[in-house]
């Protein structure tokens, strides 16, 4: 797909008194990260919340989802665990071999922070999900299900590039640079949890500040 194409993809299609109305994903992304953005500045979390509404949508960009959009196929599948995928398997992956085995630990819980927010955003944990009648991890495996998708639609890969651009036109600043900066943000968190932690009530610290960081 063209560059200038990418702009003409839909994130939303409905009637609306009568009228066809379309929002278009690059207005959609823009719009949601810079209304994340101001809900998580007066907690310090700008970035952080910016990246995530920029990810959030991305699955939308597939074939397979413009051609459900259009009503021309009668299911696109699960779109929002593309955005997890893209944190893990594309935002790390940038900076995991230039960080310390110290901060591997550090990355993996940020990484969990802005994962569920985006695999949540339609609902789909409120049921604990069985696999075979025993408990998963079902973060895991939503990831590793749609690796499969990510590998069968090239134009996704494509697309980060195109939103890549996008956040350097719109924020002058790319997705890894957003993407460390929402990770300084978050670990001044991380010691007012371990505070909350320790003053807890709960014998098993750890088990307190598992709780906190939920």
């Amino acid at each position: 797909m063209e560059y200038k194409q990418w702009n003409n993809i839909l994130a939303h299609k409905e009637l609306i008194k009568g009228k066809e109305c379309k929002q278009y994903l690059r207005e959609h992304l823009y719009n949601t990260a810079v209304y994340a953005q101001n809900l998580g500045e007066p907690i310090g979390l700008g970035a952080m919340c910016k990246l995530i509404g920029l990810i959030h949508d991305i699955g939308k960009a597939s074939d397979r989802w413009q051609c459900y959009i259009n009503k021309t196929v009668a299911s696109a599948g699960d779109h929002s665990s593309i955005g997890g995928y893209f944190i893990q398997f594309f935002l790390y992956t940038e900076i995991k071999n230039r960080i310390s085995a110290k901060d591997v630990k550090k990355y993996n819980l940020y990484n969990e922070f802005l994962i569920y927010p985006i695999l949540a955003h339609h609902g789909l944990y409120d049921i604990i999900k069985t696999e075979n009648e025993l408990p998963e991890y079902w973060t895991k495996a939503r990831i590793e299900k749609i690796k499969k998708n990510i590998l069968q639609q090239p134009e996704l890969k494509e697309f980060f590039e195109v939103l890549n651009e996008w956040s350097k036109e719109w924020f002058e600043e790319d997705l890894v640079a957003i993407y460390q900066a929402g990770f300084h943000e978050f670990f001044v968190w991380i010691p007012k949890i371990e505070k909350l932690a320790m003053q807890s009530a709960i014998n098993d610290k750890l088990s307190a500040y598992d709780f906190y960081c939920g």
